[in-house]
């Protein structure tokens, strides 16, 4: 699909350009441009600006002048003044061909859009599976960790050589022939091989994911310190300031308060404790003594107690 429409574009853009030939040699044999406008490379003398005279020269109604139509109106001449076109004529072969070249183009894209629509419609069946990369390679395990490129290029160019017969006697390809271009990678060890390219990892996909997500880490500490170096002047150095401040001062008054309230609720604790011993010590006496007169009676009390 991809040749085909390089292909269908190619013959479009050759057609299109045997058609602005016409427009081409009139502005190849023009001097509309003037001296002051001119490029160094004289690519004015090929785009449409140069077709006919310069308007601002003092010679222009004599080089434009008409010979062989009978008409006020100003001329083309083309090929050393062989050949006459008057102004008019020049607009409407300049019209022809640009339709001309829009019907090429839109009718190369309605032949592509109809030349892949059979594809289209087959891929939509199912019929047909979408090329991939893994088509096209084989995926070797439990390599040794010491292998070079080299050493696998001529490894696997030994065994699987495909314009004769290999190890497993399988017939060779038609058509087949050695790498001749390494332009994709640049490496001259794929070189008249049949390898084309190899791609050697290890088995080391979390400590890549791990490193990535740390250098989004650094790159998240780098912003927030370039935030930091702001002007004192701006916004957000203001926010930051505030925030500390109102930070600060939430977390001296939070100590404040229960320092006072420690304080307090001790000191009324003690207080609470001392009134009562105080009173209790007040209703109770500490000792009792009993008088008696009769010296009789003294240890028929004591019993009694």
């Amino acid at each position: 699909m991809y040749f085909q429409l390089t292909r269908s574009l190619t013959w479009c853009a050759f057609y299109m350009f045997i058609f602005s030939l016409p427009s081409l040699l009139f502005a190849y044999y023009g001097y509309g441009v003037s001296e002051i406008n001119q490029d160094l490379l004289g690519v004015y003398q090929f785009t449409i600006a140069n077709i006919g005279y310069d308007v601002t020269s003092e010679t222009y109604a004599t080089d434009s002048a008409c010979t062989s139509v009978s008409a006020d109106t100003a001329c083309v001449h083309v090929y050393d003044d062989k050949y006459e076109f008057t102004m008019r004529q020049v607009s409407s072969i300049l019209t022809v061909i640009e339709i001309i070249q829009t019907i090429a183009l839109l009718s190369t894209i309605y032949h592509v859009h109809r030349s892949i629509r059979p594809l289209n419609r087959e891929i939509a069946r199912g019929n047909f599976k979408s090329m991939k990369i893994s088509d096209y390679s084989i995926l070797v395990t439990n390599v040794p960790k010491d292998v070079t490129k080299q050493e696998l290029v001529d490894h696997f160019s030994r065994l699987y050589y495909l314009d004769a017969p290999d190890w497993c006697k399988r017939p060779p390809v038609r058509g087949a022939a050695p790498v001749s271009n390494v332009g994709n990678t640049n490496e001259q060890l794929y070189l008249n091989s049949w390898v084309a390219d190899i791609a050697v990892y290890a088995s080391n996909a979390k400590y890549t994911k791990c490193y990535l997500k740390k250098r989004e880490l650094y790159k998240e500490l780098y912003r927030l310190r370039a935030q930091m170096k702001v002007t004192t002047h701006s916004p957000l150095t203001h926010t930051l300031t505030y925030s500390l401040t109102h930070a600060r001062t939430h977390l001296l008054t939070h100590s404040l308060t229960h320092l006072l309230t420690y304080l307090l609720t001790h000191l009324l604790t003690h207080l609470l404790t001392y009134l009562l011993t105080y009173s209790t010590r007040l209703m109770v006496p500490r000792h009792l003594t009993i008088k008696v007169q009769d010296q009789n009676y003294l240890p028929e009390v004591r019993k009694g107690c």
